[in-house]
């Protein structure tokens, strides 16, 4: 069926159809049964799974409490990454969120921002720490990252700090609470280094794995099946560069990377 179509026989605008699919807006329970009705679903128990996730998403998120202080796009993925199964991420520039300290974060958060209010940067520690919190446990999802080497040989927030920040990496690499590669500068350039790119993929098969992609225009979150994806390449295509990424890093040990560059800051 096409948007048009469908919107046609909704008795809908199609700019209602297009932000419902598009996740602008929340689907009402009483839109959804009828729009179901009309794609033929009428297994009772899918119907009543499927009103039950509308009225959740139409919840207020636990992140909302965090919307003054990050974008729009970035709490929809927010949403997103706290239903991820497995999480792969890189970064060319600072250690991944996720696997950074307190003391760190802060470093980075003060250092990004040209003008940021002492109340604004605590609030968004708090944030980074709490997706920490729900992400790291056991429970949580497979995390896999992948950063340059320059990310290890800068000393975000002076030497004592980024020592703290190695030796927190070692300890998630020892524990075996995040799986995290290290590409050599021997390597060159490769195809992830332009950006800081993030992809989740789901429990359900039929779920399409989401893109989330840092540029300096903004922020951008993209499916596999969605309209434009090439506009910041497609999840498929991520996926290629990140494991061609993962097989430089594997050319060296991660582990002995993070010591030498640990090494350096402990030296006189």
């Amino acid at each position: 069926m096409t948007q048009r179509g469908v919107a046609r026989e909704m008795d809908w605008s199609l700019s209602k159809l297009i932000r419902i699919e598009s996740g602008i807006v929340n689907i009402s329970t009483n839109d959804l049964r009828a729009l179901l009705r009309h794609y033929g679903v009428t297994e009772p128990a899918r119907i009543d799974e499927l009103v039950a996730m509308a009225r959740a998403a139409r919840r207020p998120s636990d992140w909302d409490i965090y919307k003054d202080v990050v974008s729009s796009e970035f709490r929809t993925y927010l949403a997103h990454e706290s239903a991820a199964t497995v999480i792969r991420g890189f970064e060319s520039f600072a250690v991944p969120g996720l696997l950074q300290t307190a003391d760190y974060a802060r470093a980075v958060m003060a250092g990004a921002a040209i003008s940021l209010e002492e109340d604004r940067l605590q609030k968004r520690l708090e944030l980074r720490l709490d997706r920490q919190e729900l992400l790291l446990g056991s429970d949580g999802p497979k995390l896999f990252f992948i950063v340059d080497e320059a990310v290890i040989r800068r000393a975000v927030g002076g030497p004592g700090v980024m020592r703290e920040q190695l030796r927190h990496l070692l300890d998630l690499i020892h524990s075996e609470a995040a799986t995290i590669y290290v590409v050599p500068f021997v390597a060159g350039f490769y195809p992830l280094l332009r950006w800081p790119t993030i992809l989740l993929e789901f429990a359900d098969p039929d779920e399409p794995y989401l893109l989330y992609v840092e540029r300096p225009e903004g922020e951008r979150l993209t499916r596999e099946d969605a309209h434009g994806s090439d506009v910041v390449g497609s999840p498929a295509a991520y996926l290629d560069a990140f494991f061609e990424a993962e097989n430089l890093a594997l050319d060296q040990s991660t582990t002995a990377l993070i010591e030498q560059a640990l090494g350096t800051l402990e030296r006189p």
